[in-house]
C-alpha cells in the first residue's frame, strides 16, 4: 500500500540551523563536510566524491518502485548564520514505523547541532504522523550518538520490528518513548 505521508519534508529553521528538502544542487555544498572520514567511523563509507554524489542521487530519486510502501524524507542542514553545509536528515516512513538519522561533519561535532536537528526533524514527524513510533539504530562504540538520542527523549530498546533499514547485527536501537518530550 503506498504512504500517505507527505512525499517530500518541508523546510524549517531551528535557532542555529536551516533544513531544506534535499535537492542536487546542495551536494557540491555538502561534500566538504560528509566527506570527511571522521563522519564515517561507525558507518560504512563515501570513499570518494562519485560514489557520494551516486549516493545522494539515489536518495533524491526517493524509493520509487522498489520501496513502495516506504516514503522518505532526506534533509540538508545548514548553519543559519553562515550558510555552511552542516549534514544531512534521513527519515524513512512505513506507515507509522519511522527510522530517523543524522550525520553531520565533525567541524560541527560537540555543539548542540546534533540534538537541535534532532528535535526539529522530531517535530516535523510528529506534525505529519501524529501517532509514529520512530526508531533510531546506532554502533555500540558511537556514544555521542547514543548521548544525543537519550538527551532527546529516545530510550534504548531490544524489542524492534524487522523493518528498521539501517539496522546492522550488533547495532544498538533506539526508540523515542511515549510522553516523551522531545524538546528537552
Amino acid at each position: 500500500m503506498p504512504s500517505t505521508v507527505p512525499s517530500a519534508g518541508r523546510r524549517g529553521a531551528s535557532a542555529r540551523l536551516r533544513f531544506e528538502p534535499l535537492a542536487a544542487a546542495h551536494i557540491p555544498r555538502l561534500i566538504d563536510a560528509l566527506l570527511d572520514p571522521a563522519v564515517y567511523a561507525w558507518i560504512a563509507p563515501h570513499r570518494d566524491e562519485p560514489s557520494f554524489r551516486a549516493f545522494c542521487a539515489a536518495v533524491i530519486a526517493g524509493p520509487g518502485d522498489r520501496f513502495p510502501d516506504q516514503t522518505w524524507w532526506n534533509h540538508a542542514i545548514w548553519e543559519r548564520s553562515t550558510g555552511e553545509g552542516v549534514g544531512r536528515l534521513e527519515t524513512t516512513f512505513i506507515g507509522r514505523q519511522v527510522e530517523i538519522a543524522y550525520l553531520l561533519g565533525s567541524l560541527w561535532w560537540h555543539r548542540g547541532l546534533g540534538s537541535e536537528a534532532l528535535q526539529w526533524l522530531v517535530s516535523e514527524i510528529q506534525t505529519a504522523v501524529p501517532d509514529a513510533v520512530i526508531w533510531a539504530t546506532v554502533h555500540p562504540q558511537n556514544l555521542p550518538s547514543q548521548r544525543g538520542l537519550l538527551r532527546n527523549g529516545f530510550g534504548r530498546t531490544i524489542a524492534f520490528p524487522e523493518t528498521l533499514r539501517s539496522y546492522d547485527s550488533g547495532d544498538f536501537v533506539y526508540r523515542l518513548l511515549e510522553n516523551s518530550d522531545a524538546q528537552t
